[in-house]
């Protein structure tokens, strides 16, 4: 286990997070979509969202340079949508879902931190989280647990605004 880990896995929690909030409140993704001019339909938050779940979960359970790689296209994507809903006014991105969230530049740059993070992560080959909690002693253990909750905490709350 190793810092790039903690990263990856923070980026994976945060990516649980915001497909839970779409899954909950789908409507200001969806609203923000047909703002961007891109296909939506009555659903497709929720749909998002839960391809959300998915990807964070298994970028948390598995140990796949596959889904890293995934996870960091995914992150790139919002990076565009965010600087896209910047340049057209936007008041909402509906990345966070239930949280207002406006299109902003610390959200432009911590999903391509994000993105980074989880493309060098495939490039090494991301480790599982169980794994690598058990790979150390518990008070390591531990310390990288608190690590990827605040981590994850913080940027879920710096992307809600």
């Amino acid at each position: 286990m190793n810092i790039l880990d903690i990263a990856y896995w923070a980026a994976c929690v945060v990516l649980v997070g915001s497909g839970v909030a779409k899954v909950l409140e789908p409507a200001p993704f969806e609203r923000a979509t047909r703002d961007l001019k891109l296909p939506a339909f009555r659903g497709s938050g929720r749909l998002t969202g839960a391809a959300e779940c998915v990807l964070g979960g298994l970028g948390l359970l598995s140990g796949s340079s596959w889904v890293a790689l995934a996870a960091g296209v995914l992150y790139l994507v919002f990076s565009v949508a965010v600087i896209a809903a910047m340049r057209m006014g936007l008041e909402e991105c509906g990345c966070i879902g239930v949280a207002r969230s406006a299109p902003n530049t610390l959200h432009v740059v911590l999903n391509l931190v994000s993105a980074l993070v989880c493309m060098g992560a495939a490039l090494l080959g991301p480790m599982a989280l169980g794994a690598g909690l058990a790979s150390v002693a518990w008070p390591v253990s531990v310390a990288a647990a608190v690590a990827v909750v605040a981590i994850a905490g913080t940027m879920l709350a710096l992307l809600s605004g």
